[in-house]
């Protein structure tokens, strides 16, 4: 405890403190942008945001055969969304907005219709301890209800993405941080 606060509480401000001001500078270079050539900002967000979408295959071959197609998807249909461990992303019944793809951190998925297995590419070795220390606690958190099958999204992984084409896509489950993440 520090001045009769518990340590968790002081290190959640603490981050919650620190994704305020990562936001705060995101704004301020949003301001700097601003400042120059439209077709500047827009190659700037292609430069920055295609390699996120390149990991999904139908975003990865619109890239390859349409540049200018992928220029306006990076500048005017991707955005970045700054996560503290725990936030949530969607829940069940919420209107889908779009799909999310996670280009940093780590994301769980817990749905009660979710198949036990679901096809997916193998996670990476180096985040499998730190997963494998924070999921089970981090499942405990919501003890009032019965365990939901979950499952973890990484680096390149999507989720939602019928939001994309089914206008009235409604969740089927609960998306949200493991980690810090973006």
């Amino acid at each position: 405890r520090v001045h009769g606060i518990p340590y968790s509480y002081s290190i959640q401000i603490k981050r919650y403190i620190e994704r305020e001001r990562r936001r705060f500078e995101l704004d301020s270079h949003m301001q700097l942008l601003r400042e120059l050539p439209d077709g500047m900002v827009r190659e700037l967000f292609q430069e920055a945001r295609s390699q996120t979408l390149h990991y999904h295959a139908f975003f990865n071959d619109l890239g390859l055969n349409n540049y200018s197609m992928e220029v306006d998807l990076c500048s005017d249909a991707v955005f970045e969304i700054y996560l503290l461990a725990g936030d949530v992303v969607f829940d069940v019944k919420k209107k889908g907005q779009g799909m999310y793809m996670v280009s940093d951190g780590v994301g769980i998925y817990q749905s009660s219709l979710m198949p036990e297995c679901m096809p997916r590419r193998e996670t990476d070795a180096s985040m499998k301890p730190m997963i494998n220390h924070i999921l089970p606690a981090f499942l405990k958190i919501e003890t009032s209800m019965e365990p939901m099958p979950s499952q973890t999204l990484e680096l390149g992984e999507h989720i939602a993405e019928p939001a994309l084409w089914v206008k009235s896509w409604r969740h089927q489950g609960k998306f949200r941080a493991l980690i810090d993440s973006r």
